[in-house]
Formats: C-alpha cells, structure tokens, sequence
C-alpha cells in the first residue's frame, strides 16, 4: 500500500505496536492475525492520508475515450496471453508496471491494493475506506481500466521484443 519500503517498515512497526497497546480489546471473535492485519492496514491508510502528495492526475485521464455508440474511440488490442506457470514479471518490467501503478490517484491505487493484492472482500475494503461497496466497484473498476490503458505500451512493446 505504500510505495516505499522504508514507509512500509514503519507501517508495520507502527501495527505492531497498537496491537501491543490495544491487546486487552482483542474479543477473538477473529484470529489474532485477521486483527493485527486491519490494524496494518489502518496504520498504512492513515499514513496515506497525512502524506503531502504530489498533485494527482484524475483518474479520467487515464480511462479510455467512448464514441456517442458506446465503442472506445481507440480499440483495445488483444494481449498476449499470461504463463501462469511463471506468475512474476521479469525485473525491469516490474519496476515499469510499479511505475504505471504508482500514477494512478491514491484513491484508486488503494482500492486495488486491498482487493487484488491483499485479497479483501468488497465489503471489507468499503469498511478499511470507509465507503460504500458500490464506490469500491466503481473505483476498482475504473483503476482496473486506467491501469490497463497505462500498461497496454509496455505489454504491446514486450510482445513485439519476444
């Protein structure tokens, strides 16, 4: 959730210690894991928020353009299919792929972080931002779309390099 490892040290030091603090109103009606996990991720959230960030591009910058009969103004190309048998992405297109992640507005970047990274339920991650679940579908979709839209160069150029 945050970009910086440095950032993400503290984070965790940061749960720990509240968890150590606040173990008395631990009730076990989930793991301990599960608590100290929302407790990381609140720690990170509140660290996103007290960031001076650089200014943010707005999400539809990023999104593709729609014609008046619903089709893209730019059709998308197909991408190359995925080896799931080799889940990681080489190191340079990795460090491009945090790069083009690293773009899109806090908002959105967090919602995907705590869907298809931490693996939260749309419920769970309305809960961590407090929001509605539909915002989460809306931000998720929409961060899904731009991310693709700025990844779609690297992964074409990849294509075209094998």
């Amino acid at each position: 959730m945050l970009s910086r490892e440095e950032d993400a040290r503290d984070a965790v030091q940061d749960a720990f210690l509240s968890a150590f603090k606040s173990l008395h109103t631990f009730d076990g009606r989930s793991q301990l894991s599960t608590w100290i996990h929302r407790i990381l991720i609140n720690v990170c959230l509140m660290k996103l928020r007290s960031r001076k960030r650089r200014p943010e591009r707005p999400i539809s910058d990023f999104l593709p353009t729609y014609v008046e009969d619903g089709h893209q103004t730019v059709p998308t190309p197909k991408w190359p299919g995925i080896d799931r048998d080799e889940p990681t992405l080489p190191g340079k297109l990795s460090e491009q792929v945090r790069a083009q992640f690293e773009q899109l507005p806090e908002s959105h970047r967090v919602v995907i972080m705590l869907r298809d990274i931490e693996g939260l339920s749309t419920e769970e991650t309305a809960a961590a931002l407090e929001i509605t679940t539909d915002a989460v579908k809306i931000r998720l979709h929409r961060a899904r779309q731009a991310l693709r839209a700025l990844l779609e160069p690297i992964v074409l150029a990849e294509r075209e390099s094998d």
